[in-house]
């Protein structure tokens, strides 16, 4: 009889496999700068009266690419990371939560470090809109893994919490 089905019934801890492989940290990143870059596009593209030349167009957005990355990996880091520790902390890890600061802190972000509220009108408010778009897109993604694995937190909790200590097997491990 093998040792795994020796322990079966006896006293298992579930362990909740919380390895962030690098593809959780990306997938948002993906995700805020496609929202960020196709968002920038269209307003850019709008200004301009969709007069654009195709020959310019994967040099627009490359560069728009590279600039929304950078804004949206940088609200991920200063904005992102801490309010998870936070929500973690409290327990209200949900993905409406994560998209509403991604939201709040894109637009500020943005509004911040270019002063939009000088420029006035539409200007002042075209850019916080699309750090606002790309901020609930990044948000989001990582909202849905981090509610993910505050649910399996939690059943692994119950779990342990719902079963009997084995004194004998507890002595011998």
């Amino acid at each position: 009889m093998s040792d795994a089905k020796l322990r079966d019934g006896v006293s298992e801890i579930t362990e909740i496999p919380e390895q962030a492989n690098l593809g959780h940290f990306l997938a948002p990143l993906v995700w805020g700068t496609i929202a960020g870059t196709v968002t920038m596009l269209i307003g850019l593209g709008w200004e301009a009266g969709f007069d654009i030349d195709l020959a310019d167009v994967g040099a627009a957005v490359l560069f728009v690419g590279v600039f929304v990355f950078l804004f949206t990996f940088t609200g991920f880091i200063a904005i992102g990371l801490p309010f998870t520790l936070l929500l973690r902390t409290i327990g209200k890890e949900t993905v409406g939560v994560y998209a509403a600061i991604g939201a709040i802190g894109g637009f500020l972000l943005i509004a911040v470090i270019f002063e939009t509220h000088r420029m006035g009108g539409w200007d002042g408010l075209w850019f916080p809109v699309v750090g606002a778009l790309a901020g609930i897109a990044c948000a989001y993604r990582w909202g849905r893994w981090r509610e993910s694995v505050a649910r399996r937190r939690k059943v692994a909790e119950e779990t342990i919490a719902q079963r009997r200590s084995n004194p004998i097997h507890d002595l011998t491990h």
